[in-house]
């Protein structure tokens, strides 16, 4: 036998050595998935559909574009009549069209605003006075806020921040999958998918969030038809 407590061996080199390797491990790793990531948005790009706001579900202090194609916050009561499909206490308004089956993709501009929430809802959703927006109740919701604050509406609350700021969302629907995923239009890149079994028809869902002063201003606005990546 023989002591070798005494004996040392200069580990930062190698140390140094394994850890380069991981980063570059793993940056290969993160551009091969943005590369597969932008490669499965294109092949979704055929499932596109258009998409147009329904003025009966919007909140009172949202205004909609004659077109139906954007909304804005407006800071003040529109005058529209009541009725039982209107949002009275969440600024959200919802789609014309409803999905029950298929798949389905449909485009949003969101630009430089702080805040907005985007994603599908049920048909038969609460939509009068407050509720939590979160799978449960009929809502599956991604959402920005303070700018930098990204939030997929699980309950609890999944928390994350992204490398690159979307300008552009797309939404993608699979009815029989389960599946609501989010990419950003300008890097390809996925976002967030929720995972779940639906029964009722889904409509898409907007919120174009409060002004903050001259900030959050801007309209969400609905691509006409899919752009290309």
């Amino acid at each position: 036998m023989r002591d070798w407590s005494k004996v040392t061996l200069e580990t930062d080199p190698c140390v140094g050595f394994t850890g380069q390797a991981v980063v570059d491990f793993m940056d290969t790793v993160t551009m091969e998935a943005k590369r597969l990531s932008k490669a499965e948005l294109k092949r979704l790009q055929k499932y596109s559909v258009d998409v147009n706001l329904n003025p009966r579900t919007a909140h009172t202090y949202l205004y909609i574009s004659e077109d139906r194609k954007e909304v804005r916050h407006a800071n003040k009561r529109q005058e529209v009549p009541e009725n039982p499909k209107r949002f009275d206490r969440v600024a959200n308004v919802m789609s014309k069209e409803a999905f029950s089956y298929g798949r389905h993709l449909w485009e949003v501009e969101v630009g430089d605003k702080t805040d907005w929430d985007l994603g599908v809802a049920k048909q038969s959703v609460n939509r009068k006075g407050k509720f939590t927006i979160c799978p449960a109740n009929g809502f599956w919701m991604l959402s920005l806020k303070n700018g930098t604050q990204f939030t997929a509406n699980t309950f609890p609350p999944t928390f994350f921040s992204l490398s690159h700021k979307p300008k552009r969302v797309s939404i993608y629907l699979d009815y029989e999958e389960g599946r609501v995923s989010f990419y950003c239009l300008d890097t390809g890149t996925h976002i967030y998918t929720f995972k779940d079994a639906f029964t009722d028809k889904l409509h898409p869902i907007f919120s174009p969030g409060r002004p903050h002063g001259e900030k959050n201003t801007a309209p969400l606005i609905i691509s006409s038809s899919c752009c290309s990546i």
